[in-house]
């Protein structure tokens, strides 16, 4: 094989199209979105200003959502070659109806967890309204609200928007509709947790391995959500609603801003936030995720956001 052929054959596979292969439709977005959200932007406000732990928290999460906005608008007309709106931004009433839905399973997991762990004396509640680094508790709270926005917004785009829909047309040209599927909520599952894995931070002392069940874990969860919805609302609706309940409601810390300032005893592995006292929310969540779908779409909850063959561009 030529090198101009190897060239095209490494970018582009044995496709007649004009996308390069999904590997690097995947990756192209994942690093940009990572060394410009979270490492260029972060990196230049912290050396030029001095902002305390939430303002710093502010820059740091919505340099990522902007950076992973940007990738994606870029990524879909240069890589992809597919419309914004593909990935799941479809922005009809149901959507909105899916982003409320996905708040009340996230509050909903967050909150069994905490009442499971509170009931067997594994939670102390501390403080209420505690303002923690903001200078009030009103706007450090809606603050947080902004953050964690942020955080649903960006991994939700990259983790499920880009990673399952690029990985599911990747296989397909190998697999039925349904097997690409799994495919691909598997490999954006694990990522999800590998990722979160070495970057997560959690208050108290937490297994490493009950850790890993809950990122996969929830993982799974946003994928699943996605996958059945169609639609990104839904698993950035969980997303928001678990990371706000966890640090503004339920087991706030010393730094931000929490209507409940708790402290943790629960036993390594059986954390509350990372470990398998989450297992039985993480559960009401999937439940709640499938009776919603289910409702909302009767038959066609499976496989509603991946064509039967993926898209050729001519």
């Amino acid at each position: 094989m030529r090198p101009s052929a190897y060239s095209r054959w490494l970018l582009r596979g044995d496709d007649a199209s004009n996308r390069i292969r999904s590997i690097w439709r995947i990756g192209v977005p994942i690093v940009a979105t990572f060394v410009v959200g979270g490492i260029a932007v972060p990196g230049t406000v912290s050396q030029l200003f001095s902002l305390g732990t939430l303002s710093m928290a502010f820059v740091s999460n919505a340099s990522f959502a902007l950076a992973a906005l940007g990738a994606l608008v870029l990524a879909a007309r240069y890589l992809d070659h597919r419309p914004l709106r593909a990935y799941g931004f479809v922005f009809a009433r149901a959507w909105w109806a899916d982003l409320v839905a996905g708040v009340v399973v996230g509050g909903v997991l967050v909150g069994t967890a905490f009442g499971l762990a509170y009931r067997l004396e594994w939670v102390t509640v501390l403080d209420v309204w505690s303002t923690g680094d903001a200078g009030t508790f009103a706007g450090g709270i809606v603050l947080m609200l902004v953050i964690m926005l942020c955080v649903g917004f960006w991994e939700e785009a990259i983790f499920r928007g880009v990673v399952v829909t690029n990985v599911a047309e990747g296989l397909r040209t190998q697999l039925s509709s349904p097997q690409a599927l799994v495919g691909a909520w598997t490999v954006s599952t694990v990522l999800f947790g590998v990722v979160h894995l070495p970057l997560g931070t959690v208050p108290g002392d937490a297994s490493p391995v009950g850790m890993l069940a809950v990122w996969l874990s929830l993982g799974g969860l946003l994928g699943l959500a996605y996958i059945f919805s169609g639609q990104l609302a839904l698993p950035i609706g969980i997303h928001f609603a678990v990371n706000y309940a966890t640090n503004s409601v339920f087991f706030g810390g010393d730094l931000f801003p929490t209507v409940l300032r708790t402290e943790i005893t629960a036993p390594e592995l059986w954390h509350p936030i990372a470990g398998l006292t989450m297992v039985p929310g993480l559960l009401v969540a999937f439940g709640l995720v499938i009776a919603w779908c289910y409702w909302r779409r009767g038959e066609s909850v499976l496989a509603v956001h991946i064509s039967e063959r993926p898209s050729r561009t001519p």
